[in-house]
């Protein structure tokens, strides 16, 4: 994990496992979710790990969000759906209703609702204590979630392993893959930026940015670093930077990519 400052560049903060997800918390604690130390929290002056030492147990997380009432949301391969309200840990697993353990993707509702993507079992609507899950038979693209992301019209977006883009609007599934011009089938993640654009990073076909119809694919050739897209975030001046494989980092910027 390193941190970036205009003034010293990149600094290392921590050097241990892989780092698969990453939540800055409404009191600016900086959440770390890694494959085999479990859950980091950093914070200006310190880090600690919460991780199997008590009733924690995990050291494989996917994914970190919060909720519009402070609750902590955590998906784990193996251990399912944590939910943490800064007092104690509350396991949603079978006995819940929770139809998979490997969960990978989350994304809090407006409403206060917390969507789940699992890794086989479809996408999961957790409203209170009411679970709600949808399958390919109910129109879900596919049944592996690799991303989740709502947007500001209301729309959830859905990334899948192999089944392309699904959008979930008012009770509907609508389904984009290469034969609707999506570049490739395997999306990792999603993001939505200030101006609306969605952008959609692909497992080897590059990036996608979606407003209006048609799919505009930025690769190799565009001057990415490489076609595996991993993460996106914006930053306060509207620059758009990509994560990609093999350590890279790009920015997007007036319509070209750098490096």
């Amino acid at each position: 994990l390193y941190q970036w400052t205009a003034e010293g560049g990149f600094v290392s903060v921590w050097s241990g496992s892989n780092v698969r997800a990453l939540l800055e918390d409404q009191e600016g604690v900086l959440w770390v979710g890694t494959q085999g130390s479990g859950l980091l929290r950093v914070g200006i002056t310190s880090k600690s790990a919460l991780r199997s030492a008590g009733s924690l147990g995990i050291d494989d997380v996917r994914s970190i969000v919060q909720d519009r009432s402070g609750v902590m949301w955590i998906g784990t391969e193996g251990k399912g759906l944590i939910r943490y309200d800064n007092k104690a840990f509350e396991f949603y697993g079978s006995d819940k209703g929770c139809p998979d353990t490997r969960i990978w993707a989350l994304w809090p509702d407006a409403d206060g609702s917390l969507w789940v993507g699992s890794k086989g079992n479809g996408l999961i609507h957790l409203s209170g204590k009411k679970l709600q899950r949808f399958t390919t038979r109910d129109g879900l693209v596919g049944d592996v979630i690799l991303a989740l992301r709502g947007d500001g019209d209301g729309n959830l977006w859905i990334g899948t392993d192999g089944g392309g883009l699904g959008r979930y609007f008012a009770g509907q599934f609508v389904a984009y893959n290469t034969a609707a011009g999506l570049s490739g089938d395997i999306v990792r993640s999603i993001f939505e930026d200030r101006e609306r654009n969605i952008w959609l990073g692909t497992a080897g076909a590059g990036l996608n940015r979606l407003k209006d119809d048609p799919f505009v694919t930025y690769g190799s050739r565009d001057g990415l670093s490489n076609n595996l897209v991993s993460s996106m975030a914006e930053d306060g001046a509207g620059t758009v930077w990509i994560g990609t494989a093999e350590g890279w980092l790009n920015r997007w910027k007036d319509g070209k990519i750098t490096r």
